[in-house]
């Protein structure tokens, strides 16, 4: 299988130039988050719990909420 890569370079290019976003990335925060949306998982150095999630991922639900007294 033969891929274009003139024609993909283009195509970024012209969507990036139409979104307004940079060709390129160097914010080391959203470089991490990419690499994991493509590799899943967590990156390397990052503590990993049961279930796969953060605990600092999880909801907790608001302090002295009583869910008798919520009006709909």
């Amino acid at each position: 299988m033969n891929i274009d890569l003139e024609g993909i370079r283009a195509w970024v290019e012209a969507s990036c130039a139409e979104q307004g976003v940079p060709l390129t990335v160097v914010d080391s925060g959203a470089l991490s988050k990419v690499r994991v949306l493509f590799l899943g998982g967590l990156p390397e150095g990052r503590p990993r719990v049961r279930g796969g999630l953060r605990a600092a991922s999880k909801s907790k639900p608001p302090v002295g909420l009583d869910p008798s007294q919520v009006v709909a």
